[in-house]
């Protein structure tokens, strides 16, 4: 047994952040969001970062002020990546961080999965 292991985890305890930065992606940031909302863990928050040349404009059905998801918008242009990165960590209340890409498919077990085998 390693010494990482924590014998009173269980899943759904601690609050998850996903991260994940974007800009000028339109066509992927509603297929991000739908995988966030689909996955079977809880408590979670999505955090998005955005700083492209327009806000994200989401098609009907996919809304921003849900209470899962934080959009931060920044107006700020020739913002390095690791900077943009390090807002969404700041804006990040949840015990473990997961960096969710804007134009992957994430399984619905994706965050159980991963703190499964963190706390395992």
């Amino acid at each position: 047994m390693s010494e990482d292991h924590d014998e009173n985890w269980e899943p759904g305890r601690t609050l998850v952040s996903a991260i994940m930065i974007t800009a000028d992606r339109p066509l992927f940031v509603p297929m991000a969001i739908d995988c966030f909302l689909a996955q079977d863990y809880a408590p979670k928050e999505l955090i998005i970062v955005d700083d492209g040349r327009h806000p994200v404009a989401l098609p009907d059905g996919v809304y921003l002020n849900h209470p899962q998801i934080r959009y931060v918008r920044l107006n700020r242009k020739e913002i390095p990546v690791g900077a943009k990165w390090n807002v969404a960590v700041e804006c990040a209340l949840g015990d473990h961080l997961i960096f969710w890409a804007d134009d992957d498919w994430h399984h619905p077990e994706r965050i159980t999965r991963q703190l499964r085998a963190l706390h395992v």
